[in-house]
């Protein structure tokens, strides 16, 4: 089986999207921020352009 088009979504991944970022995405392993497959989990962890995930690891908050 062959995925072809905008509509592509890989069967069987899911996308972990930033919810409410800068810039919107698309559930698509194409997507603008080159999002890392972790195929342990079968899913595509998007990246957010306003840098949330350096506040997530470090444990902190973003800032006010």
């Amino acid at each position: 089986m062959s995925c072809q088009g905008s509509g592509c979504n890989y069967p069987n991944r899911w996308h972990v999207i930033p919810v409410g970022d800068l810039r919107e995405h698309e559930p698509l392993p194409t997507c603008w921020c080159k999002p890392t497959p972790d195929e342990d989990h079968d899913v595509f962890v998007h990246h957010s352009l306003d840098g949330r995930e350096a506040f997530e690891i470090s444990g902190g908050g973003l800032p006010s």
